[in-house]
């Protein structure tokens, strides 16, 4: 998968296909912007047309990590779901043309089937509670609540009608069986339920066709749509599905651009634009996880405020111009120390947002997501915060600061990157090889020259988590703990217990116990215990650490 920074490489392909196909020579240069999600939960735009495909690399969210969004009607605003670390769900309003952003609020869905939670005239928003049967309707302008429906038993997001006054919601009665109850949301009273008759069922929102809502009833294997309006409803056949190639990969999930020939999707959480033609050409653009069209003009591609960041090591603080700069004490921060976090801010910084982010440990070369650790929103007058940094999954990480204005409005981001070191190894500068194995899930082998730590890898200790020293050596599984070295050296090595135990890359540190390659069914093991006493390593990074790792060279255990 080729990485975002690398996608302008892909701008001539993409252009040669859409300036040589016939479709695109009898087809006006309308220009549309597409919005997507990165796997890490980044929020991206590019604009396209027959020129090509221009990707800025500024988030649209900077310091979210978005779950899922929705754009609006007229294409102003953006819908984004967050959690935080208790898993605690968040919606914001974003208005693309400045960029900013508010909190709607907290414990609130953004719906993951075709509803969208927006009136068909973009003026009000329908969002169901998280924990509370309760469906509350804002203000796209101004997002202040207007009303707050209770509606009991409540399973499915809310749908709008095509009149953008009424909803309907997918409900169970207290006698266990299932119903649609549908709302005025401007007075907050209930007009009717539907389908009530039928059994204990779930109606699953499906599109809105001439202005009924078409719902999906499965029952007993059975499927039966429903035809719904604000005063009956009606047994319909399957609705058509949208006009799409037939010649999309098998699983992809497509979005036709309402407004342009364009045709963007997602196969393997790969994000591909093409003319909506059969057979045209389609060009990778970047890994995504969800795409929609933006409707309406096309989004400048220059945020407000763009992001700073300062490289590990630098004395220097990160600065955003005229808002906020950044520093710390030191360019490395120890588990378990308080790391002195400073700022100075402008007049209309009034809060200052605190988070760290970390890539995780890649194991074999592949992404694990991203860490976020929210640290503190700290007022801007204070000019500093002292944070115990906890364990973090990379040898690195990006310190984030947000500056806030009194309405918490995000006004730009601040990013400074710092080195991370755990708290074994917090006055440990020898070089070598330190191998963490003391928690079930945080098994990992770190590798550290000239004082620094270089790489991290996720590995596997034995699977009975017994660690024993030196003079024990039962024939159990179990691991040792302490001082070695490396003892010899064998690319090829075969288990001297089972001729069928493959260990590629195998290095010896103690009798009958190596690092080296564990075998592909065993890779998804990594990071906890599963091994019958060496250290298990994916084959692309035992690779690597056999060929820069010499006999001598420094092991320890713990």
């Amino acid at each position: 998968m080729v990485p975002l920074v690398r996608q302008i490489l892909l701008l001539p392909a993409l252009l040669l296909l859409l300036s040589t196909s016939g479709f695109a020579q009898q087809t006006p240069d309308h220009e549309r912007t597409l919005l997507f999600l990165s796997p890490s939960g980044t929020l991206y735009m590019a604009n396209i047309s027959t020129q090509g495909v221009r990707i800025p690399q500024a988030s649209l969210a900077p310091g979210k990590q978005v779950r899922r969004f929705r754009v609006s009607p007229d294409g102003r605003i953006v819908l984004l779901e967050t959690a935080n670390t208790k898993g605690v769900l968040s919606v914001w309003m974003l208005e693309l043309s400045s960029r900013r952003s508010r909190l709607l609020g907290q414990g609130l869905l953004v719906s993951d089937d075709g509803s969208s939670p927006f009136a068909p005239d973009g003026r009000r928003v329908a969002l169901r509670h998280q924990n509370r049967d309760e469906v509350m309707i804002f203000s796209a302008n101004t997002g202040q609540v207007l009303r707050t429906l209770s509606i009991p038993g409540i399973r499915e997001a809310p749908a709008w009608f095509g009149d953008a006054r009424h909803i309907a919601v997918p409900t169970q009665l207290p006698t266990g069986r299932s119903a649609i109850a549908v709302w005025d949301a401007v007075s907050g009273s209930l007009r009717r339920e539907a389908a009530k008759d039928v059994a204990q069922v779930r109606f699953r929102y499906e599109t809105r066709l001439d202005g009924r809502l078409i719902y999906r009833e499965t029952r007993e294997g059975v499927d039966r749509w429903l035809a719904l309006t604000t005063t009956g409803e009606t047994a319909v056949d399957e609705p058509p599905a949208p006009r799409l190639p037939q010649d999309l990969p098998d699983g992809a999930s497509a979005a036709a651009c309402p407004e342009g020939p364009w045709l963007a999707y997602i196969h393997e959480k790969s994000l591909y634009v093409r003319y909506s033609e059969e057979g045209a050409e389609p060009v990778m653009v970047a890994p995504a996880v969800e795409c929609h069209w933006k409707p309406g003009k096309p989004l400048p591609e220059q945020p407000l405020t763009a992001p700073a960041t300062a490289p590990a090591g630098s004395a220097a603080p990160a600065v955003l111009p005229n808002v906020l700069a950044l520093k710390t004490e030191t360019d490395e921060a120890v588990e378990g120390t308080r790391l002195e976090i400073t700022w100075e801010s402008e007049a209309q910084v009034a809060w200052v947002r605190l988070s760290a982010v970390a890539e995780r440990a890649r194991v074999g070369g592949a992404r694990r997501g991203v860490q976020t650790v929210p640290i503190a929103r700290v007022p801007a007058a204070s000019k500093r915060y002292a944070w115990k940094v906890p364990w973090i999954d990379n040898i690195t990480f990006v310190l984030r600061a947000e500056p806030m204005d009194a309405s918490l409005n995000v006004l730009g981001r601040v990013e400074r990157t710092l080195a991370f070191r755990p708290r074994e190894l917090a006055q440990e500068r020898r070089d070598g090889i330190f191998i963490h194995l003391s928690e079930r899930t945080r098994q990992r082998l770190y590798t550290q020259a000239g004082g620094r730590l270089t790489a991290v890898y996720l590995c596997s200790g034995a699977s009975s988590h017994q660690r024993l020293p030196l003079n024990q050596h039962p024939d159990a599984p179990h691991d040792h703990y302490g001082t070695f070295r490396i003892r010899v050296k064998d690319i090829d090595h075969v288990s001297n217990i089972d001729p069928e135990w493959k260990m590629p890359y195998a290095m010896g540190y103690l009798n009958g116990h190596y690092i080296h390659q564990t075998s592909r069914n065993q890779y998804r093991k990594l990071g906890r215990p599963a091994s019958h006493g060496c250290v298990r390593l994916h084959g692309n990074d035992a690779a690597p650490l056999f060929r820069k790792t010499a006999i001598g060279d420094l092991v320890v255990i713990y």
